[in-house]
């Protein structure tokens, strides 16, 4: 028990991906370093997080805090003696009802999947006497990504061409920003004069060019203090200060502020909100998602692939060299790491793409990284960042939500600046976009981010796959995909895929059928009568629930094990604890969970009555000489896996188990 006593004093851990991740579970008002439980969590976490990603580890500090909230619910209800005070009172029951309450909770299973995994993996790999539990596994549903229907996918094309259209537009203001003339002060006096004189609203409007060009000058947006705004925000209310302003910047301030900052706001209403103004120089971060949306429908890449994009390094070296039209682009893909594997390991993810094409995957990279670039200079110039940070070689910069205000933070200017790789920002962004169009797939309006989670990725597979006409195994190498499996699970099983293939397969038959009526046809058909076992005593018994097999009878109706009956006419044996001994047995490949169990169960029994070792002595040394010849170490470990999963998957007695068998 020497795991109850470790690590005490460490109250955080480092993810396999340099990550430092707080153990926050101890602040849970059940936690306590005198209680079993919270010591076997504790001493999970700081030896499981070293080998795992930070999400990983994110993933089961937040399962742990699910489980003690658990276990405070279940405690209460229950008598003292059957509370949950250490690991081990754990068991199948309690773990099915904290899987239990987290669907009550509208909770996933991952959790679930994530304390059992941990809990596993601790006993397995280390030598402090942490219990290995015996736990149902936890299979997790997940829904079918469907690709976008044809009009759906037409209508996000046409919204991105648009917003891309705008956001060149953006670039072209801020050419002419950088050629206007700035407001100057012997201009902006009679302005002043005329608009605080009347008593109504003016017609009159601030030219936006030269309002931001004015701004820029003094500093705006980025370079003014709190104190400074909020001390200059008093003057802009009082009409004697307005009208005695010294400073263009403050003139356009009052035009552009909301009015409860300012006075000029009122007499002219029409001028460009602050705001507005701000945006139209600055990238938002809808600007910078509705680009990273159309690379991902563009490329396939996943969107950590897509914001992982390195500002200096997304065209492939001989493209650079080659200067042709048609580019390869890259990024990194971020994988699952091995265990104990203590450094990032990304694959190279790469997409085709042209330099002639404006709405090409690398022409919209190239105008995400123009975008960035005012606030990139930003970044460059500030001490805040260090080297290594990821906002220095984003294409992805956007300003900060609700910081673009002309008022700032003592922190400085950086606090402005972010980036999609801010899951926040991501979410924001796919929303406004999502908001502004009103997309609708299958009568159903696309809102948020959750939405568009992964199917982008399928909506590329499945049109290319129509269009190119190229085989899974191109695809599977296109998505950098090591099995094919994995393409035809996640990307070719889709409801749209099959409704195709059954499309294809009908059109096959009517084909064929065609043929047959004009006697066309030349092939071989096979017998048309459906095939009847050529032995039907051959039985293959299955235990009601269980995905594998027990084993078979290749003839039950005539057994031959020690002292056994002569069976009548159309009569069947049922003694399943006489099988080992029979000839007539068929062992299946998926037998073997069953008879691991079996022989463990009579070896335990053995131990514990040396008088019973004449009564199973021949069936133990049936099952160990069936061990002893397999071979097959990752089925083995495959049943190991399955036993797992189950209490108990036989009955001591044998010969009980007839009532639950389907054959």
């Amino acid at each position: 028990m020497r795991y109850l006593s470790m690590y005490h004093s460490e109250l955080s851990a480092t993810s396999s991906d340099a990550k430092v991740i707080p153990a926050n579970y101890i602040e849970h008002p059940l936690f306590s370093f005198m209680d079993a439980l919270c010591c076997a969590f504790h001493y999970m976490f700081i030896k499981c997080v070293p080998d795992v990603s930070y999400s990983q580890g994110y993933a089961l500090r937040s399962a742990i805090r699910d489980f003690l909230d658990f276990r405070q619910n279940h405690n209460n209800k229950l008598h003292p003696d059957l509370h949950l005070k250490r690991v081990e009172d754990i068991g199948v029951e309690q773990f099915r009802l904290f899987m239990d309450g987290l669907r009550r909770n509208g909770q996933t299973l991952y959790p679930a999947k994530s304390i059992r995994a941990a809990i596993l993996k601790v006993a397995n790999q280390h030598d402090d006497g942490f219990p290995l539990l015996t736990l149902p596994s936890v299979f997790i549903k997940t829904a079918t990504r469907e690709p976008f229907d044809e009009s759906t996918d037409a209508e996000f094309h046409s919204a991105m061409w648009t917003e891309v259209d705008g956001m060149r537009r953006m670039l072209e203001f801020r050419k002419q920003v950088e050629l206007a003339e700035p407001y100057a002060l012997e201009e902006i006096r009679p302005i002043i004069s005329e608009l605080t004189m009347i008593s109504r609203s003016s017609d009159w409007v601030i030219d936006p060019v030269r309002a931001l060009k004015t701004l820029m000058l003094d500093g705006y947006p980025f370079m003014v203090t709190k104190s400074d705004s909020s001390e200059l925000r008093k003057k802009l209310r009082k009409i004697p200060y307005v009208q005695s302003i010294t400073r263009p910047s403050e003139f356009v301030l009052s035009c552009c502020l909301p009015y409860s900052y300012s006075i000029l706001r009122k007499q002219t209403p029409d001028s460009i909100a602050y705001d507005d103004l701000v945006r139209m120089y600055y990238p938002t971060a809808q600007n910078q998602s509705t680009l990273g949306l159309f690379i991902q429908r563009q490329s396939g890449w996943n969107k950590e692939t897509v914001i992982a994009i390195d500002k200096d390094h997304f065209l492939h070296p001989m493209s650079e060299v080659a200067r042709s039209d048609v580019v390869l682009v890259v990024s990194e893909k971020e994988k699952s790491q091995s265990a104990n594997k203590n450094y990032a390991s990304p694959k190279l993810a790469k997409a085709m793409s042209t330099r002639s094409d404006r709405y090409s995957i690398f022409n919209l990279m190239e105008l995400a990284k123009a975008l960035s670039e005012p606030l990139a200079a930003v970044v460059n110039s500030s001490d805040s960042f260090a080297l290594d940070d990821p906002l220095r070689g984003s294409i992805f910069l956007c300003l900060s939500e609700h910081e673009s205000d002309w008022q700032i933070k003592e922190s400085g200017p950086d606090i402005r600046v972010n980036s999609l790789k801010n899951q926040k920002y991501w979410n924001i962004g796919v929303a406004e976009f999502l908001g502004k169009h009103q997309l609708v797939d299958a009568g159903v309006p696309l809102k948020s981010a959750i939405d568009l989670e992964g199917r982008l990725r399928v909506t590329w597979e499945y049109y290319n796959a129509q269009k190119t006409k190229h085989p899974l195994s191109l695809t599977a190498l296109q998505l950098g995909h090591s099995s094919l499996e994995t393409t035809s699970a996640h990307y070719d099983s889709s409801a749209m895929a099959i409704k195709d293939r059954k499309v294809r397969y009908r059109s096959i038959q009517e084909e064929l059928m065609e043929k047959f009526r004009s006697n066309k046809f030349h092939g071989i058909v096979g017998s048309t009568v459906r095939a009847k076992s050529a032995d039907p005593t051959f039985r293959i018994f299955t235990i009601m629930g269980h995905e594998r097999a027990l084993w078979a009878c290749i003839d039950s109706s005539k057994p031959d094990y020690p002292d056994a009956v002569e069976l009548s006419k159309n009569e069947r044996c049922t003694r399943l604890d006489k099988c080992l001994s029979c000839s007539r047995i068929y062992v299946l490949g998926d037998s073997l969970p069953f008879l691991m169990e079996r022989l463990s169960t009579l070896q335990r029994a053995v131990e514990a009555d040396e008088g019973r070792h004449e009564v199973h002595k021949d069936e133990i040394e049936i099952l160990e000489y069936l061990l002893s010849i397999w071979g097959n170490q990752s089925a083995i470990a495959e049943a190991l896996v399955y036993m797992r999963g189950y209490e108990a998957l036989l009955p001591f007695d044998m010969r009980s188990l007839i009532a639950y068998i389907e054959d």
